[in-house]
């Protein structure tokens, strides 16, 4: 048995104000959301990339094409196998699949849940170097609420966009609004 290893974001200068998010706390909790973002952006690869990618819209149309998470995961689990697509992303709109049953319009909730899992995997590999008496999460407690509230924030910022599925192509506009709302944040 292997142990998990946390990859952490890289400690450069496109991380710098994300990571002084962690540890002053006169930062609001949307500007943190708004500095991890920004950053993940403006990596040589954004991670809009991958958002958009055709395995993760796959998950998208397995959501919306289905009565039930069973049967959501079964599709989109024989689309990963099929396509040997599998990547980080992917893994977290699959996360996102039970979550989203829970609400009346599975597709519109999983679209956004997938941010809420994306902000909290984020926070969650960094923020493990930022805990203790002179970082804005004091424990280890702290920082578990801390993630969870930030995860639950983005999601909120997203939610109340128009939502429509219909191609790809609809998909691809509401990641880039998504990520633009995200990043705008201020306070």
């Amino acid at each position: 048995m292997g142990t998990s290893v946390s990859q952490a974001s890289p400690r450069n200068s496109n991380w710098k104000r994300a990571f002084a998010c962690y540890t002053d706390t006169d930062i609001g909790e949307t500007r943190v959301i708004a500095e991890i973002w920004r950053a993940w952006e403006n990596e040589k690869r954004p991670i809009s990339r991958e958002i958009k990618s055709d395995i993760v819209y796959r998950c998208l149309q397995a959501v919306g094409s289905s009565s039930n998470a069973e049967d959501a995961l079964r599709i989109f689990n024989h689309d990963l196998i099929a396509s040997k697509q599998n990547s980080m992303v992917a893994e977290f709109a699959r996360r996102a699949i039970p979550v989203c049953y829970r609400y009346e319009r599975p597709a519109e909730a999983w679209a956004t849940k997938v941010f809420d899992q994306l902000t909290r995997y984020v926070v969650s590999r960094d923020l493990s170097g930022f805990i203790g008496s002179q970082y804005r999460n004091k424990t280890v407690s702290d920082a578990t609420q801390f993630k969870d509230r930030l995860g639950t924030r983005a999601s909120e910022l997203i939610q109340d966009q128009p939502v429509k599925f219909a191609s790809k192509r609809d998909w691809e506009r509401f990641v880039d609004t998504s990520i633009s709302r995200l990043k705008a944040q201020k306070r």
